[in-house]
């Protein structure tokens, strides 16, 4: 048995319950960081600033002010979160947007399958886009590859039905066989995500092989902007545990639902190489792409099957 791997009589038991069972609510709780963070003295503003602000504002200010400085004396705000989102080639993403750009056009002249094939070459470029990316990991990312293969399957189609209508050998599909086009295309979605969806996470537990019992030793707060503009915290958990006799501090995913709560135990997988790259146990599956893939085959067969009868 490896010789770093947690015992969880002994290691946490003896240390985790010291350290964190004795007193989580002085450390952690509602008098968060006691323990010298809050010795910091209130910030005053200026007097000829607080001399024109009403009470309540000024009030306000300066304690959102002794909050900030607070928080910035705070040494696990100051762990940085590792950026996971899928980053693109620019050069690639500006051809692809140029492109579909152009097929706009002849869409406007009637043209229907230019459109779609210089849709399905945009596809193509944003997925080799974040696969070519040296910003991102290929293996963290393989469903990156269905914008290629959605791409390709859109390209045949429209190509066809172009040399069709040049070709008076070849039959142009009609209203029912491109429906069924159409919908083959689209269903094929839901199990290319799920494919390369599995893919990520038999790469992702290839990386991540070692695991650790982790303690959720603060939750940082921060604001995101939603979609139509309004704004919600996110909650980035601080995971703390000890590795190879160093004690590591790592920032896991910001999220607004099912946030880990402090003090509570979590196992997390590590890479042993790296122990800020890992994941959650709990997190090894995304009910989003279930939903998607769901979604995209119902709507597949929607479209299939309205062309039979």
């Amino acid at each position: 048995m490896d010789e770093n791997r947690y015992d969880s009589n002994q290691q946490y038991n003896n240390g985790y319950g010291q350290q964190y069972n004795n007193g989580y609510d002085q450390q952690y709780g509602s008098q968060q960081f006691n323990n010298g963070y809050n010795s910091t003295q209130q910030v005053n503003l200026p007097e000829g600033v607080a001399s024109i602000l009403p009470e309540s504002w000024k009030n306000g200010i300066e304690d959102k002010l002794t909050e900030a400085a607070q928080r910035a004396q705070n040494p696990y705000e100051q762990i940085v979160a590792r950026e996971r989102r899928a980053f693109i080639r620019p050069m690639f993403a500006v051809i692809a947007m140029l492109i579909l750009f152009a097929g706009c056009f002849p869409m406007k002249q009637g043209n229907a399958a230019l459109f779609v094939f210089s849709f399905g070459i945009t596809c193509i470029l944003i997925g080799l886009g974040i696969i070519t990316d040296q910003r991102n990991s290929f293996k963290r990312h393989t469903k990156s590859c269905v914008w290629v293969i959605f791409g390709v399957e859109v390209i045949l189609a429209s190509g066809y039905q172009m040399l069709a209508g040049s070709n008076p050998s070849l039959q142009p599909m009609n209203g029912r066989a491109l429906g069924m086009a159409f919908g083959i295309i689209i269903g094929s979605i839901g199990p290319l995500l799920l494919i390369f969806h599995f893919l990520n996470y038999y790469f992702q537990k290839k990386i991540c092989s070692y695991e650790v019992q982790a303690v959720c030793a603060y939750l940082q707060q921060r604001w995101a902007k939603g979609s139509k503009g309004s704004s919600y915290i996110v909650y980035i958990p601080i995971y703390e545990f000890t590795f190879r006799g160093n004690v590591c501090r790592v920032a896991g995913v910001g999220r607004n639902y099912k946030v880990p709560m402090v003090g509570v135990h979590y196992d997390l997988m590590i890479n042993p190489n790296d122990p800020a790259d890992f994941y959650s146990k709990k997190d090894g599956y995304s009910v989003s792409v279930w939903i998607l893939a769901f979604v995209s085959i119902a709507i597949g067969f929607l479209l299939f099957n309205s062309t039979i009868g």
